[in-house]
């Protein structure tokens, strides 16, 4: 279509040349916004003329708005969310109790609903919660279990205590607070901090047979060479090592059979008391080798890699001959016979 062609408007010049007010699309808050101030700018031209009071009472009027405004539910809000978000309290079981006592776990067990009894629960064997605690060293879970009136006089079936197993596994911190009460140690420990030149008074230790004037009795009584002296008291027998029970029905017909609990096993008293220590042959590389230890238990607990099958060591399967294998075989056999014969006449 050419240009000639087009048909214009007859007033096509004044129609170029007139401008339209363009719209311009606004927000709601942008408006709003805008109106506002437009009446702000009014009122401050209507109390423009006005004396300093009038502009201080529309000032204060100003900010008394803004802080109205601002909205005070929320903090309502959280603290109704944070106050009914509470810990439950837990049943008492008393597998989890061993566990949570053993590993420390102090938070856990304040959660939990104790009855009459529970603190002192016994096990198979005879042990309590603060036993399993002061051997494994979880000193805050013995200082919670004296809180809650743990007894700490409870004896297993082989006849120890709680402070037996401390000493025996070295935690001296431990058997000094199942010794004496808690409130006496942090008072002890506060009296040697404030004062330093304390008269130490001489004392005599039936177990190691001395009379010590250096130390004090406490800390003599948590001190190696105690620990030391208490246990050859205390080793009678080899079985100590075993918490094998004077109970035990096995004990008792071996011991009535005339067994002294020292030598050996057996009628003749030659047998091995202890397990026979093994080497595991893993490394097949022949005589020269350099040997590991041996030992009785090879393996940690709950290793599984330890009784994983290794499939490496199976051979692998031999593919299954068919009729035209066997067939070909004897072929290529007679063929090797023929040659042979041939080459020899």
């Amino acid at each position: 279509m050419d240009l000639d062609d087009a048909q214009l408007h007859p007033n096509w010049l004044a129609l170029a040349t007139v401008t339209f007010p363009r719209k311009r699309f606004v927000r709601g808050l942008e408006l709003q916004s805008n109106e506002e101030y437009k009446k702000e700018e009014t009122n401050a031209q209507v109390d423009g003329d006005g004396s300093g009071e009038d502009v201080r009472t529309f000032y204060e009027e100003i900010t008394k708005n803004s802080k109205t405004s601002i909205p005070t539910t929320a903090p309502t809000m959280v603290n109704r969310s944070y106050n009914s978000k509470k810990p439950d309290m837990l049943k008492f079981d008393r597998n989890q109790f061993f566990r949570l006592a053993t590993t420390n776990n102090v938070t856990e067990l304040a959660r939990i609903n104790y009855q009459a009894g529970d603190v002192d629960v016994c096990d198979a064997f005879g042990w309590t919660a603060l036993m399993m605690a002061a051997c494994e060293g979880a000193i805050d879970a013995v200082r919670f279990l004296l809180q809650l009136g743990a007894n700490k006089n409870v004896k297993e079936k082989t006849g120890r205590t709680a402070r037996d197993y401390a000493i025996e596994k070295g935690y001296d911190c431990i058997a000094t607070i199942l010794q004496t009460n808690i409130e006496d140690i942090e008072e002890h420990a506060s009296q040697e901090v404030s004062s330093a030149t304390v008269s130490i008074e001489p004392f005599y230790c039936t177990s190691c047979e001395h009379t010590f004037t250096n130390t004090t009795r406490l800390r003599h009584e948590t001190s190696t060479v105690h620990q030391f002296s208490t246990k050859a008291i205390g080793a009678q027998n080899k079985l100590n090592k075993f918490n094998i029970s004077n109970k035990n029905r096995g004990l008792q017909l071996m011991v009535k059979q005339g067994w002294d609990k020292e030598s050996g096993l057996g009628p003749t008293q030659s047998g091995r008391l202890y397990p026979v220590k093994t080497v595991i042959r893993k490394k097949r590389t022949g005589l020269g080798t350099k040997q590991e230890p041996a030992r009785v238990t090879h393996f940690d607990a709950f290793d599984k890699q330890a009784v994983m099958h290794n499939r490496s060591s199976n051979l692998p399967k031999s593919k299954k001959r068919s009729r035209c294998d066997i067939r070909s075989e004897k072929l290529r056999d007679w063929k090797r016979e023929r040659r042979l014969r041939k080459a020899l006449s």
